[in-house]
């Protein structure tokens, strides 16, 4: 089966509530929407961060999409109760985000301890083979065909 999945990458909440708008009116086209989230740290630009989002789950009703984050940052594990009070049911966190597998591990108890589905993500240059000890962890992985943090 073939699924769309869009994607928004903005540092604008204008833009983002425009881009968010278009989506919810071709929401029986898809069911899961990916947003992007960038600190200025592991990847040079700037994102919007999920505390700004409040609007995407108005008087706690859940967004008729899956919310999948994607975190393009260090320490991800920060964000995650912001995205659980917005609804988002996925947190993706990189690989190379980390120091060492037990860090990984520790950010994925700590995402699946809050009720959230996570995933591995992976730069074009980061042989699958090193994750061995990470994929049995997870429940997605996602291999960038680009380097993070532009669309």
């Amino acid at each position: 089966m073939t699924e769309i999945v869009p994607a928004i990458l903005t540092n604008d909440i204008s833009d983002f509530r425009k881009k968010y708008a278009e989506l919810m009116a071709l929401n029986k086209y898809f069911t899961k929407l990916h947003i992007d989230f960038m600190d200025g740290e592991f990847v040079p630009e700037k994102s919007l961060i999920p505390e700004e989002l409040g609007f995407i789950s108005v008087g706690g009703r859940p967004p008729p999409f899956v919310l999948i984050g994607h975190f393009m940052t260090f320490r991800p594990s920060e964000y995650f109760e912001q995205i659980k009070r917005l609804n988002f049911t996925w947190a993706l966190i990189h690989f190379e985000a980390f120091m060492n597998d037990d860090e990984i591990l520790d950010t994925i108890d700590q995402g699946r301890k809050l009720g959230l589905k996570m995933g591995l993500v992976l730069n074009p240059e980061t042989p699958l083979h090193i994750t061995a000890k990470i994929l049995p962890k997870v429940d997605l992985v996602q291999l960038m065909g680009i380097h993070p943090g532009a669309q």
